[in-house]
């Protein structure tokens, strides 16, 4: 390390993660770039994650421990961005893992390219499967609208924390909000338009855990992840305002967001026990399709218009998507 060398703050919320915490804490201590703040956020954790995070500082003067009582992932992120000093943030979840260089390399794309965030690529993993995502393209380099244009994409700058490298300032004005599930959607599209260039780099460095019980995963669908409808509006206008060359681009995007949720509550078999809300989604798909561009394509608008139906399209992609998740 060289005293030019950025600090980077690495931020992790803790909460039941007891058999994933000792790899995940340990593949961050274990970086070949060492100058780093590690901020260990126990969100009130009933089972060893509190003790764990302790002993984890015991052994390792960068660790800070934050505990507080449980309020979710985004109040510990927030709490973890109140302290932290570094130069970068970065943040993994604690039943996730990062590659060895994973630090190294997104520092050295950074000041490089001096941008303000740079996406990585990443691996799925699910059992004893596993997948690559993001992009198989070499380093591409974005100006302000173009990020702006891949998030609202969805296709290798994705709306997870993880998997990113942020410059301190993106994070100054904007924390997540107190929700319990899906609290990234709420912000991320403030904290990406205040980036001013952006880079996506091949580089798998993360490794995301596809793990039975979590929130993403659950076997029913859970209510609070309706709150991506809000989140979509507000993306919606937010691009409306800051974009509005890409405001074709977020009225798609919240098409599809209504239609994943739909997917979701029928891949659950959750249609009899949430049919309040699948009937005020295809209430607002249905308005939202005579509002999409005339660039949307047939096919699209085709599927669409199943998901309203509840069509054999529609259904076809749940079944689909079904296999996918438990492969």
């Amino acid at each position: 390390m060289t005293q030019l060398e950025p600090l980077v703050s690495v931020i992790i919320p803790v909460y039941e993660t007891e058999d994933f915490l000792g790899r995940c804490v340990n593949s961050v201590r274990g970086q070949s770039y060492s100058h780093l703040e590690i901020l260990l956020v126990d969100d009130g954790s009933p089972d060893r994650c509190p003790g764990m995070c302790d002993a984890f500082a015991l052994e390792d003067s960068r660790i800070t421990v934050i505990h507080q009582k449980n309020a979710g992932q985004g109040v510990a992120r927030n709490n973890a961005l109140d302290v932290c000093t570094g130069d970068y943030i970065m943040f993994v979840d604690s039943d996730d893992y990062i590659e060895h260089d994973m630090v190294r390399g997104m520092v050295d794309a950074a000041r490089e390219h001096d941008v303000d965030l740079v996406q990585c690529g990443w691996k799925e993993v699910s059992g004893v499967a596993g997948f690559r995502r993001g992009s198989d393209k070499p380093v591409i380099q974005l100006d302000r609208i173009e990020l702006m244009r891949a998030y609202l994409l969805g296709r290798t700058i994705n709306v997870a924390p993880w998997a990113k490298l942020f410059r301190r300032h993106l994070f100054e004005l904007t924390r997540f909000p107190m929700l319990r599930a899906r609290e990234d959607e709420y912000i991320m599209h403030e904290v990406i338009g205040s980036a001013s260039s952006g880079i996506q780099i091949p580089d798998a460095y993360y490794v995301y855990i596809r793990r039975e019980g979590s929130t993403e995963f659950s076997r029913e669908f859970n209510r609070d992840k309706m709150t991506s409808v809000d989140s979509a509006d507000r993306l919606t206008e937010y691009v409306q305002v800051n974009f509005p060359s890409l405001a074709d681009f977020a009225r798609i995007r919240r098409a599809r967001v209504l239609m994943a949720l739909m997917r979701e509550i029928h891949m659950t078999r959750s249609t009899h026990t949430h049919e309040e809300e699948l009937t005020q989604l295809r209430r607002r798909l249905r308005d939202e399709i005579h509002s999409l561009p005339d660039s949307v394509t047939p096919l699209r608008r085709l599927r669409l218009r199943s998901a309203v139906r509840n069509g054999p399209v529609f259904r076809l992609e749940c079944l689909l998507f079904r296999l996918m998740r438990v492969r």
